[in-house]
């Protein structure tokens, strides 16, 4: 549809002569509208509170759910999570954690880190 419109406008020599992009300078005003906007929708409609939100959403017809499917799902992710960050240390460096180039590169010293951890997390923090 907007395909057709576009060539339309095209072929009748209409030409599109919008601005489409906002200078920096204009940011901070409409930021501004667009928060008290966000705030008179939240307050009039409260709805869930964000602290937990998913993480990922499944989408598919009603008729491929099963009791199952999430225990599935659930199995998938520990999979994939053994397969590309079979460790703290690895999990961390793929994210890009903030201190996560301090942890250790090997296995072996990975397993000791952990070890320290469980048996005296104080004296491993720095």
């Amino acid at each position: 549809m907007v395909k057709r419109a576009k060539s339309a406008l095209i072929k009748n020599k209409v030409h599109l002569s919008m601005k489409t992009s906002l200078t920096p300078e204009s940011l901070p005003a409409i930021f501004g509208e667009l928060q008290q906007a966000n705030e008179a929708f939240t307050k009039h409609y409260p709805g869930e509170s964000g602290v937990r939100q998913p993480v990922h959403t499944v989408y598919g017809g009603a008729q491929l759910f099963k009791a199952d499917a999430a225990p599935k799902l659930g199995m998938v992710a520990l999979r994939t999570l053994q397969e590309y960050a079979p460790d703290f240390a690895t999990f961390a460096k793929i994210l890009g954690l903030t201190g996560a180039e301090k942890l250790p590169e090997s296995q072996i010293e990975t397993k000791n880190l952990q070890q320290q951890l469980q048996q005296a997390p104080e004296a491993v923090r720095q």
